[in-house]
């Protein structure tokens, strides 16, 4: 009996050793898959192997792996979670800190993010003056700003998928939707949702719109399609056309088309695309005089800066970087200037609320001098974007993930209270 109680430990234990090898294997497969899916940009499809593997395996690594995927895909909270239990230990990657420091800023806890901005500036040696006035700043905004204008959840526009985008259009605005359409089987890797198409609502009163209607199937196509504006009548549109490379980095230009009765003409690219930079989130003053836009073209001041062109007898002059007052080593997007000629536009590098804020730098005879963050309640301390405001500047609508929407990005619009003057 004792030797046959002998074998039975031995199988059990065999088979135990068996169990927990199978499990590492299947661990590192997951986090191998994972590994594989972030190199090539694809956060979404990343997480879910990571998630996985940190199941099996609750290590700082795995943690750190999930959670910087979770920040990519924007979503802040769960960046944070994965990195809480195991930042302490590892204050000295500079990396981590840097990215925990964010993950917090983002969420709204500067106290933490100074905090670890602190910590990351001594080890890295970076200027982090504005971050640090950041997070100076918004504790200050949160608790003493007082807001000029009402913010609404277009809840008849939005879904449990992304809206962005908005711009204005005859009686109505289209904008950039990631709900399920006409071209569903597409799914980007990056975000774990279908593509983006164009869609157009009619406004019916009091923040309600028509329901929804796909634009045209001449401009959505299974990629990208997004940040749309129109000239005076309607009838052409310049927009943001998103392509994957072999890496899934999207590569976006600007494309016109030309409305003819009821059809939409076959998009072609604009003139000031060129082969190297990305090209998107147009602007055109209605005398269709000045165009505004962001790229990456080289010689710039950070990832993403803004430039501007002008309609000359001969055509669209070179375009010129909007400067260092404007632009930043960060990421400048969705420019939109008023009649007045103050610019409108979303950054991640000026003195921020966290995540990407809504700026205007108001013009002067002495051209644009001064950047301004918008504060609350049009900023929070999550990703804030794509603003655009009505000519009497009584209203308008932009796109926020912020707390309390109906899916992972929303349209919001904004009304200037009763009594207030712009």
């Amino acid at each position: 009996m004792k030797i046959y109680g002998y074998i039975v430990w031995i199988v059990l234990v065999s088979s135990f050793a068996g169990c927990k090898s199978l499990c590492l294997k299947k661990t590192f497969r997951n986090e191998a898959l994972g590994d594989a899916y972030f190199k090539t940009n694809q956060y979404a499809n990343a997480i879910k192997y990571y998630e996985k593997a940190y199941q099996r395996r609750k290590e700082a690594i795995v943690a750190f792996k999930l959670g910087e995927s979770y920040g990519l895909n924007s979503d802040y909270e769960l960046a944070e979670k994965c990195f809480a239990p195991y930042i302490d230990n590892h204050q000295s990657n500079s990396k981590y800190s840097k990215l925990y420091a964010k993950w917090n800023m983002c969420i709204g806890n500067y106290e933490v993010a100074k905090k670890w901005w602190l910590i990351y500036r001594d080890l890295s040696h970076e200027n982090i003056d504005n971050r640090m006035r950041s997070c100076d700043s918004a504790m200050i905004w949160r608790t003493t700003n007082s807001p000029e204008y009402e913010i609404k959840n277009l809840t008849s526009l939005n879904t449990g998928f992304s809206e962005i985008c908005p711009a204005f259009y005859p009686n109505g605005i289209v904008f950039a939707s990631s709900r399920p359409g006409m071209f569903f089987e597409k799914e980007s890797g990056a975000t774990g949702e279908p593509y983006f198409d164009l869609y157009g609502a009619t406004f019916i009163n009091d923040s309600i719109f028509s329901k929804p209607s796909f634009f045209s199937l001449s401009i959505n196509t299974p990629e990208h399609e997004t940040a749309a504006i129109f000239d005076t009548t309607g009838s052409v549109i310049y927009y943001t056309k998103g392509e994957t490379d072999t890496t899934n980095t999207l590569k976006i230009k600007i494309l016109q088309s030309e409305k003819k009765l009821l059809t939409w003409s076959n998009p072609k690219q604009f003139v000031l695309n060129d082969s190297v930079a990305s090209f998107g989130q147009p602007f055109m003053n209605k005398k269709g005089t000045v165009f505004v836009f962001s790229s990456n073209i080289d010689g710039g001041y950070g990832g993403t800066d803004l430039y501007i062109s002008f309609k000359n007898d001969i055509g669209w002059t070179k375009p010129e970087n909007l400067g260092s007052i404007i632009n930043t080593p960060e990421n400048e997007y969705y420019p939109f200037l008023t009649d007045k000629g103050d610019l409108y536009f979303t950054s991640d590098g000026h003195i921020g609320l966290g995540g990407y804020d809504i700026f205007v730098a108001k013009f002067s005879a002495q051209g644009w001098t001064k950047v301004e963050n918008l504060k609350m309640p049009i900023n929070s301390s999550f990703d804030d974007l794509s603003f655009i405001i009505s000519p009497n500047m009584a209203y308008g609508y932009f796109s926020s993930n912020r707390k309390g929407g109906k899916g992972k990005e929303d349209l919001y619009e904004f009304v200037l209270k009763p009594n207030i003057k712009k």
